[in-house]
């Protein structure tokens, strides 16, 4: 009896120990095979950069300020300009007007109002209060830091009482434009030069002389 109980504990163990190193040899890890084909890596999209063909947006200028009511007469001034002037031609003159003291006001300018003359070393040659239709009435917006202006022109000649159209032309030289508002006490004065005429380029074109022909046996005309 002792004999078969030890065989059957030797049998036992015998199984229990094979089926431990089973596990053993069953739970070794697999290397990886050599022949496997290796993953591509996805390529990376770069992003698209758009080029904003946007207008750029203009600095908005600055509001002009709005006039407050009528301009003081002594607070206006008024600058004359005259270029580019000839000799027996109309010739512009630019009146710019500003304040000096309001930041912007309404104003009227009238032959009453604006007192404008031309003169030289001489004296005056033309003057606004002989030829009162010269200026314009016409309102304006003068502005401490922006000029308003009106145009009138002037036919170049000197003027007379009666501002007739028979006085003689201005001739070539330098001369000087004074302008003043009513109640004004300071009159500005600018230089300008009036050049001699323009004179029209003619361009002549000679005439072509008809030449004389003789026919055969034609004796040779004299004169």
């Amino acid at each position: 009896m002792l004999a078969v109980a030890c065989g059957l504990v030797f049998g036992i163990a015998q199984l229990l120990g094979g089926t431990s190193g089973d596990s053993d040899e069953s739970a070794a890890p697999v290397a990886s095979s050599p022949s496997a084909t290796p993953t591509r890596p996805t390529p990376t999209r770069r992003p698209v950069v758009k080029e904003d063909t946007r207008p750029t947006k203009q600095p908005k200028k600055p509001r002009l300020p709005q006039p407050e009511g009528p301009c003081a007469d002594s607070d206006v001034v008024i600058t004359p300009t005259i270029t580019n002037a000839h000799v027996n031609q109309p010739i512009k003159v630019v009146l710019w007007l500003t304040t000096q003291e309001s930041e912007a006001c309404t104003w009227e300018v009238t032959p009453e109002s604006v007192f404008l003359t031309i003169g030289s070393e001489d004296g005056t040659l033309w003057s606004s209060q002989q030829c009162p239709e010269v200026v314009p009435p016409e309102a304006v917006v003068p502005r401490r830091e922006q000029a308003d202006k009106v145009i009138l022109w002037w036919n170049g000649r000197e003027s007379d009482p009666a501002c007739t159209r028979y006085t003689p032309y201005v001739w070539f030289g330098s001369y000087t434009v004074t302008a003043v508002a009513r109640g004004s006490v300071d009159p500005v004065e600018t230089d300008f030069v009036l050049e001699d005429a323009v004179r029209p380029t003619v361009t002549v074109t000679p005439t072509p002389t008809e030449t004389a022909t003789r026919g055969p046996g034609e004796p040779e005309s004299r004169g």
